[in-house]
């Protein structure tokens, strides 16, 4: 549903509009899962670690860096429908 109102905003302003708004919803689906995942993930290493007699702490900078792989990843792999959609001219959509 989201999908089709976005794609009938793109064809009425233009495709740059259309490149905001995907990239803003991936950043946000990024977001919602460091903050739903990151806490559990937090525990879930903090747990295994304890079992081992000898080990390296972890600290809040391995997440982070965890979070930043994972929301480059994700926007580098919507950039390429993004700019096909803004190399579409709007005179053109609104005519398919």
């Amino acid at each position: 549903m989201q999908g089709q109102h976005r794609h009938r905003r793109q064809r009425a302003f233009g495709a740059p509009l259309g490149l905001e708004l995907q990239q803003g919803a991936v950043a946000a689906l990024v977001g919602a899962g460091a903050v739903l995942g990151l806490p559990f993930a937090w525990v879930a290493i903090q747990r295994w670690l304890g079992g081992f007699t000898e080990r390296t702490p972890i600290g809040g900078w391995t997440l982070a860096a965890a979070l930043l792989v994972a929301g480059v990843v994700a926007l580098v792999s919507t950039l390429r429908h993004a700019l096909a959609a803004v190399r579409i001219r709007p005179a053109s959509a609104l005519r398919e």
